[in-house]
């Protein structure tokens, strides 16, 4: 992966969000304002300049993820030409705000006119070969009220054809516009 083409990939998303109005924004620069994603985007970026390629999930322990393992997902791409993307493993963090989601494809619990703009980021993350950033202000009726800062990053998957990524979100209220008065 280059930075230029992660730049290239982050710059069409983001073109496609303004036009498409989804209010999310793709940042190859990783610049986490959460703690604990810049954290594990360091441990993924160490992992793979030690192994000189990307991690797999054998190479991550449950000690190591233990503070995520609340906010992360484990997402697999499964298909060649119209590509499906089911949860493998989905953490109790976003239980609350679309139900418990493991082993379900996201094509059955997020509506049709939603999926391409939840789809986007893995496609790019496939394309690049490398981790990103995504901010999101969330537009679903359900968590409407919400925004998003997410890492997704791709997993080495040697056994199955099938791209695997690894995926931690955290989420607050939408920041609310302070009027002067």
């Amino acid at each position: 992966m280059t930075v230029a083409l992660a730049e290239e990939i982050a710059k069409t998303i983001n073109e496609e969000s303004a036009r498409g109005g989804w209010t999310t924004l793709c940042d190859p620069s990783l610049a986490f304002d959460t703690p604990q994603l810049l954290a594990l985007a360091k441990m993924w970026r160490s992992k793979a300049e030690a192994l000189g390629r990307c991690p797999s999930r054998s190479d991550f322990d449950a000690r190591e993820l233990k503070a995520l393992l609340r906010n992360l997902a484990i997402v697999e791409r499964v298909g060649a030409d119209k590509p499906r993307y089911r949860f493998r493993y989905y953490g109790s963090e976003f239980v609350p705000l679309l139900g418990e989601q493991t082993g379900r494809y996201m094509d059955e619990f997020i509506p049709k006119e939603f999926l391409p703009r939840w789809i986007i980021g893995y496609e790019a993350v496939a394309k690049t070969g490398a981790p990103l950033r995504f901010v999101s202000n969330f537009q679903l009726p359900k968590i409407n009220y919400l925004s998003g800062e997410t890492f997704v990053a791709p997993f080495n998957n040697p056994r199955s054809q099938n791209q695997t990524f690894l995926v931690a979100m955290y989420v607050k209220p939408k920041e609310t516009l302070q009027l002067a008065g």
